[in-house]
């Protein structure tokens, strides 16, 4: 646009300006010499007639206005003169001297820019005799050089660096012979330049996407000459691969995420808390299993009548529990359960037939009971199956007190080898103990094999409206899970990754990944539950999605409706994947997004531009329902830099393209990653409690979070617990 737009101006200036313009003559410097009239001769004037003898002040305008010039164009200085009160003489003619010569050339009635550097234009009013005067106007004038006048030649853009390979990144180039300068900036340090133009440098790292600018100033020139070069710098790489048969891309990561069920989550010593008469809520897995002591459903496991024989009737219609209390404690190789049920009560019906009475058994039983559990909870890989066993078991009656209608039965069951007692009492054992206690390891392998199902076999289908759709598939599954001596359940999940697509970076050395202490553990002390997602599970994904193709875009439609007529294509390239790194230290957000090299060309009518551009932006994960979710920020920091054109400049400025992908673009890839990804947060399901006190069928679990995400040896970790609510009849 810039090419018509200077193009119209330049026919309607000559249209002005030529007949005006005539030659008189050579300077010492070899220049011609043009003597302009700035008004046609046959163009009436009704004021007198003034000599050029007045002249006292000439001024200089020059076409097309700006504040540099490239090497080609071509310009038309205008000149008009004035007398001393600064009334304009409109016939007046002046003489031109432009210099020094080897930077502007004469053609017709315009000059060509022909090197850079300051050019000096002079008018100078002649006099009756067209003979140059002393009063004269000068203007200078900027000469820019053109695009190439740094060449970047180490490192070269989408290049790759491993840390044990180099610990600095080194940074090789030169200037060209036009750019006179002594020393250039390179990522905000200056290195000096030799007699030759080079420059060496190494600049230091950091991880994931690194964009070294290399920029120079040479006093003349409104802008700084640039060339940049985005590239990976990282410690290690996770190594992906393409399947031969399939050509599907794959990753896997063996702790793609850190589970932790601590103590707290276990038991934290407090007892569930009460909203109101008919609603709760739970903190931990001590408080549930009271729950499901005060609403086990004892008496549907009860026959009925438990004892019918000639001399003992006997039914229990109906057993409720009152006053349970549960701890559980994490042991080296599971987990302790010790319960109390203080007060149980039994409702009896029937008659025990002594020798010489019938004794009526209507009433009831009130009982104390506590139980000892030991269960051993182990899986230690992949593709075994948890280990969830009851080793040690102990249920005992601590007391029981008789409140029949019949005093003789009471006694009768007071006594110590009262059979009515013993039989009472195996049947209120028997009851507990099927009804729940037997039922506990296949409850906690429930509960653990929940965590497993709720991460296995995800899709996420990303679509960013400029290329084609992906589908990313993950498959998530429990590598270990072992218990710790009073610190709860640590284990692992190990994902997979895959794109059903082919490599359109098939040489790439895997997934960037940071440097950790191997002695060292990202888990927080005392917390209830933890999860940590592994920088390498993030970058992993985004790692696929770019290699599928995701960043190679057509942003044709995107250009600007003014501009629309002009270009034939426009492509946007991604040289390097999305890397999620760790959040500088005055960063807001749980990790900072970097996106480059990222390549925009445009294949305009008659030419083509090529820019460069590195995005940074925050992210966030929060918890939202059952899933992780990364929100992206809406305001990137963009650098941008032009590459190459086919002309003296690019039709799009720096300032529309930036302004372009702001508004257009990034919304396209904000969108696509932020709001396509999630990964399920894997809650125990309390379906199976239902089984056994229905009225938990109705309760709900849900993450909250207890402090801010913290990067910490590799993971993102979080720290959250699982709250559970309750709402009674």
């Amino acid at each position: 646009m810039n090419i018509y737009r200077n193009l119209l101006i330049a026919l309607l200036v000559l249209g002005l300006a030529a007949p005006a313009l005539t030659a008189c003559g050579t300077d010492d410097s070899g220049n011609e010499d043009l003597v302009a009239k700035n008004n046609d001769e046959e163009q009436e004037n009704d004021e007198p007639e003034q000599g050029v003898t007045d002249a006292a002040h000439v001024l200089i305008e020059v076409s097309p206005t700006r504040f540099s010039y490239a090497v080609g164009t071509k310009i038309t200085p205008r000149a008009t003169v004035y007398d001393a009160t600064w009334d304009e003489l409109g016939d007046a003619e002046v003489q031109w001297q432009l210099s020094p010569s080897e930077r502007v050339e004469a053609q017709g009635s315009q000059w060509e820019v022909i090197a850079a550097g300051t050019i000096t234009i002079e008018a100078c009013a002649l006099d009756d005799q067209g003979q140059a005067t002393s009063v004269c106007g000068e203007k200078q004038i900027i000469s820019a050089h053109g695009t190439d006048r740094i060449v970047l030649q180490s490192p070269t853009p989408g290049q790759h660096f491993h840390g044990d390979e180099h610990a600095l990144i080194p940074v090789e180039g030169y200037v060209d012979d036009a750019l006179e300068v002594d020393s250039v900036n390179i990522n905000g340090q200056n290195v000096p330049v030799d007699d030759q133009g080079r420059f060496v440098h190494d600049v230091e790292p950091i991880f994931g996407v690194n964009t070294i600018a290399v920029r120079a100033f040479d006093g003349v020139n409104s802008e700084d000459a640039i060339a940049a070069a985005s590239v990976m710098w990282a410690p290690h790489y996770v190594e992906t691969f393409a399947d031969n048969e399939s050509g599907q891309l794959g990753l896997d990561i063996e702790q793609a995420i850190l589970l932790s069920l601590g103590q707290n989550f276990l038991d934290d010593g407090e007892p569930y808390t009460v909203i109101s008469e008919s609603q709760v809520v739970t903190k931990d897995l001590a408080d549930i299993l009271m729950l499901v002591l005060e609403h086990v459903d004892i008496t549907s496991q009860i026959p009925n009548p438990v004892v019918d024989s000639s001399a003992l009737v006997l039914s229990i219609p109906d057993v409720s529990i009152n006053e349970p209390r549960v701890e559980i404690f994490a042991t080296d190789s599971g987990i302790e359960i010790f319960a109390q049920i203080g007060d149980l009560l039994a409702e009896t019906a029937g008659y025990l037939e002594l020798s010489d009475a019938t004794l009526d058994l209507s009433g009831d039983i009130s009982a104390a009971l506590s139980l000892f559990a030991s269960i051993d909870v182990e899986k230690n890989a992949l593709d075994e199956p948890f280990h969830v066993e009851m080793v040690d078991f102990e249920l005992a009656i601590e007391h029981a007190t008789p409140n029949f209608e019949s005093e003789e039965a009471n006694a009768v069951f007071e006594l110590a080898d009262s059979a009515l007692r013993d039989n009472l009492e195996t049947i209120l054992l028997d009851g507990v103990d099927l009804s729940f206690i037997d039922a506990l390891p296949d409850m906690l392998l429930d509960l653990f094999q929940s965590l497993d199902e709720v991460i296995a076999g995800q899709e996420f289908e990303l679509d960013l409206d400029l290329g084609h759709p992906l589908t990313l598939y993950f498959d998530g599954g429990i590598g270990k899970f072992t218990p710790v001596h009073a610190q709860g359940l640590h284990g692992h999940i190990t994902a997979s990754l895959r794109v059903d697509e082919s490599p359109v970076f098939p040489n790439n050395p895997g997934v960037a990944h940071v440097r950790v202490d191997p002695d060292q553990s990202p888990l927080f002390s005392s917390s209830r539950v933890q999860l940590g997602l592994n920088l390498a599970l993030i970058n992993g994904i985004l790692h696929s999605l770019w290699n599928a193709g995701l960043l190679d875009l057509n942003i044709t439609e995107l250009v600007p409706s003014s501009l629309s007529g002009f270009i034939e294509e426009g492509q946007a390239t991604g040289l390097l994947p999305p890397v999620a790194a760790p959040p500088e230290d005055d960063s807001p957000h749980d990790i900072l997004l970097r996106l480059g090299q990222l390549e925009l060309e445009m294949d305009w009518l008659d030419q083509q531009d090529r820019f460069g551009a590195a995005l940074m932006v925050g992210a966030d994960l929060t918890v939202i329902g059952d899933q992780v979710s990364i929100t992206i920020a809406d305001e990137p920091q963009i650098d941008l830099w032009l590459i190459e054109s086919s002309e003296h400049e690019p039709l799009m400025s720096a300032t529309e393209l930036r302004n372009l992908i702001r508004s257009s673009l990034w919304p396209e890839i904000q969108e696509g990653i932020g709001e396509g990804l999630g990964f399920a947060l894997p809650i125990p399901g309390v379906d199976s409690l239902a089984t056994y006190a229905p009225a938990l069928s109705e309760m709900t679990l849900d993450v909250r979070m207890t402090r801010a995400m913290a990067f910490r040896q590799g993971f993102l970790m979080l720290d959250a617990t699982i709250e559970g609510e309750l709402f009674l009849p």
